[in-house]
């Protein structure tokens, strides 16, 4: 479910898009530093919405500039660590991890056994710093598993049980972002059903998108996209993060399903 929580660039002024990309090259950056360079094919954008978010760094965090090695055309990147960077890239393994591993068992995946064995030893060790998180995560993951054996197509529960995943995560960084990180989950995991709809028909996979007509997936979507937007005014944040986090929720959330490739759109204008 990774690629929705992402920028449409097209809307976002040069600065903005220096500050986004900034604190991507951060986490990635932050994961080589931690788990080596293997560990950056796991970083995506998705967590960059929780660092704009991040407002415990003191001052701006820790600014420098790099050549970035996934990226080699460019000659230098600036990378930019906020406080919770290190938390967000032991996150980004974690799922990172759990989704190669639900992928193989449903599709089977390409990632070299050996390599599935390297990053759930280091799971092992986010375990035991983050051993609630841990086991929260788990637990609403193996309770979706559930729901995709049962194939319950009350939609509200799945997509309840995948926002309590991001809820753990988001009031890691602040405890009052917790209802705001529930509700962006429950958004994530609507849109990657609809995105998926086609898909999982044609293969007889579970969808709880069902029974719903497309109006009322439609209708669906942008209720609780409104819901996420309106919570996020509530929070004082610099207006760069603001706009930012707005384009992300009004604009990014819905480029995979009108069709665009909001990836190749990121690589192409940041």
């Amino acid at each position: 479910m990774f690629g929705y929580l992402i920028a449409d660039p097209r809307f976002l002024t040069a600065k903005q898009k220096t500050h986004y990309r900034s604190l991507y090259c951060g986490l990635c950056k932050q994961l080589a530093n931690k788990y080596g360079w293997l560990a950056r094919f796991f970083v995506h954008y998705d967590m960059v919405f929780l660092l704009l978010l991040d407002v415990a760094s003191d001052d701006e965090g820790a600014i420098g500039i790099q050549r970035c090695p996934r990226h080699f055309l460019f000659k230098n990147c600036k990378y930019q660590m906020m406080y919770h960077t290190p938390f967000l890239a032991d996150v980004t393994i974690l799922l990172g991890y759990w989704q190669k591993m639900d992928q193989k068992q449903d599709e089977g995946s390409l990632m070299p056994c050996s390599l599935l064995v390297r990053w759930k030893q280091e799971t092992k060790r986010i375990q035991n710093e983050y051993p609630a998180i841990y086991s929260c995560i788990k637990e609403q993951l193996s309770q979706l598993r559930v729901y995709e054996v049962q194939g319950e197509i009350n939609i509200n529960l799945p997509a309840a049980t995948f926002g309590k995943i991001t809820r753990v995560i988001f009031e890691h960084v602040h405890p009052k972002y917790g209802d705001f990180g529930q509700n962006v989950g429950k958004f994530i995991y609507l849109m990657d059903a609809a995105c998926d709809l086609k898909h999982d028909l044609r293969h007889e996979l579970y969808n709880p998108f069902v029974r719903c007509s497309h109006e009322e997936q439609e209708h669906l979507l942008h209720c609780i996209g409104q819901l996420c937007l309106d919570q996020l005014t509530q929070f004082p944040l610099e207006n760069i993060k603001m706009k930012i986090l707005e384009n992300i929720l009004a604009r990014g959330m819905w480029l995979k399903y009108y069709g665009i490739k909001g990836g190749e759109i990121l690589e192409k204008s940041l």
